[in-house]
Parts: C-alpha cells; sequence; structure tokens
C-alpha cells in the first residue's frame, strides 16, 4: 500500500500528531533516536501516537547549527522494522547539515528583509519630518530696515530646530527655537 507522505510546515509540537515524548527525548538528549520496530520497543510504547499507529520503523534526528538545535527531523516507516540503517543515517547527517544551513540562511533573508522595510519606514517618517520642516521655516525671512540670510543645516536627516521672522502688534519679532536632541522625535 503506498502512503502519500505527510508534511508538517510550522506546527508547534504540542499542537501536532506525532509522537511527543521521542521528539522530547531527542531534543532534551540532543542524539538521534532508532527504533528498529517502535511497537516493541522500550517506554516510547507508552506514546499515544506510537499505540495508535504502530509504526514498524522510527527514526527522529536533530538538526545542528553551532551546537544549538534548529529543528527535529522525525521519520517513520510503517512497513518495514530495521528500515533505518546506519548508512541511512550518515546520509541523513550529511542532508541534515544542508538543512540547517537553509535554516539560517533563511533566518538571516528575514532578519534583512525586516531590516530593509524598517529603514524604508524610518526613510519615509524622516522624509515626512524633513518636508513638515521645510514648510515651516521662512524661504525669504524679511524685516523692514535689516537685510536677514538664514540658512540651517541639521546634524541628522531632520532637525527640531526652528526660526522665523515675524511682525505682532506692530513689532518685528525673531523667533529662534533650540530642540534638544536630534531627529523625527525632535
Amino acid at each position: 500500500v503506498e502512503t502519500t507522505p505527510e508534511v508538517l510546515l510550522h506546527t508547534p509540537l504540542i499542537d501536532s500528531y506525532l509522537p511527543q515524548s521521542i521528539i522530547n527525548m531527542v531534543f532534551r538528549t540532543k542524539q538521534s533516536l532508532v527504533l528498529n520496530d517502535a511497537s516493541k520497543e522500550g517506554m516510547e510504547i507508552k506514546d499515544k501516537y506510537i499505540r495508535e499507529k504502530m509504526p514498524k520503523s522510527v527514526l527522529c534526528h536533530p538538526i545542528f547549527s553551532q551546537g544549538k538545535i534548529l529543528g527535529i527531523i522525525y521519520l517513520e516507516n510503517n512497513l518495514t522494522p530495521n528500515a533505518f540503517t546506519p548508512d541511512r543515517i550518515e546520509v541523513l547527517n550529511v542532508l541534515s547539515s544542508q538543512v540547517a544551513i537553509s535554516i539560517e540562511n533563511a533566518k538571516l533573508l528575514q532578519e534583512v528583509v525586516s531590516v530593509t522595510k524598517e529603514k524604508a519606514r524610518v526613510g519615509m517618517a524622516m522624509e515626512i519630518a524633513r518636508e513638515i520642516q521645510t514648510c515651516l521655516l521662512p524661504t525669504k525671512p524679511a524685516m523692514d530696515g535689516y537685510e536677514i540670510t538664514a540658512y540651517m543645516q541639521t546634524a541628522d536627516e531632520v532637525g527640531g530646530d526652528y526660526y522665523d521672522v515675524v511682525q505682532y502688534g506692530g513689532m518685528d519679532w525673531m523667533v529662534i527655537g533650540d530642540v534638544s536632541g536630534h531627529g523625527v522625535q525632535s
């Protein structure tokens, strides 16, 4: 009887229908576990999954990167005992090294995408803040009897400082504001 393999993607162990005792043991011991006839071997028989599914062969293998477990591969064969020979386990060791590299690369890519999105978001916020600041500052400050030239260079992309020349109550006022800090928050 040919069956289609079941692939579980990113399912928390507690929510999955897998032999949790076996997976937890591999996680704790950080060593592979091979059961040549899982329905007849050791304490794993106490696992509800093993009692119900009665697999013949089981292989549970940790995936490591720099001494840290990134994941665990669980394989079972329901037709043949002793299916996971030392040669097959060696192939799985090589493949799990490649899986670990792929997982690490995926994590790094996710971090790069996240940082890129954050930089874009901050860049947009800074551009909006710069436009607001530019709109608030006078383009040609003028005061009767004076020639005024103004130039402001911010320490960051956006400064919190402000200046203006206004007439109020029959008087000319020069207003200068110095906000502590730099950037959008200021």
